[in-house]
């Protein structure tokens, strides 16, 4: 089974501890799951996602928690699919984040959980098929870039364009 996620964090610059604030996963069948962690850190956030990503939190009563109940009910809904599932992202530091907060959950699994990070292949048609796909996807969804759950729809579109 494969399942494309992207997080949002508090900042990407330096070597500074940070904190998930966000994370959307989509599988492959189009069933999606989304969390908002209630208790990260917000003075750790750079301006970039002060106004970029925390304008898009919803602050919906049933996708927020607190981090320590984040690992729990992120691998109740892995363990739904009942087989070995790849963790698909477009950037190394959303699986070095997502496995920094649920680590244990996912070793207690009783299937394999693998990941991969997505790159755009070489091949220079293929690429601008990829784009294009990109393009109409966030024309069709103004203003939702760096909300995570968009950010995963868009990564299963043009994955599934190669």
């Amino acid at each position: 089974m494969r399942i494309y996620f992207d997080t949002e964090f508090t900042h990407l610059e330096g070597n500074a501890e940070r904190e998930l604030i966000s994370a959307g996963f989509i599988s492959e069948g189009g069933q999606e799951w989304y969390a908002e962690i209630s208790d990260f850190n917000r003075a750790l956030c750079s301006p970039f996602v002060v106004s970029a990503v925390l304008p898009l939190l919803e602050g919906n009563a049933e996708t927020t928690l607190p981090i320590n109940m984040f690992g729990r009910r992120l691998s109740a809904w892995l363990n739904s699919f009942g087989e070995d599932v790849e963790l698909i992202a477009d950037h190394s530091a959303d699986w070095d984040l997502l496995t920094k907060s649920i680590s244990a959950h996912l070793a207690a699994l009783p299937f394999r959980i693998l990941n991969k990070v997505w790159e755009p292949p070489n091949d220079e048609p293929l690429r601008i098929k990829i784009l294009e796909a990109e393009l109409r996807f966030w024309f069709a969804n103004p203003r939702k870039k760096h909300h995570a759950l968009f950010d995963a729809r868009r990564l299963k579109v043009v994955v599934e364009q190669e």
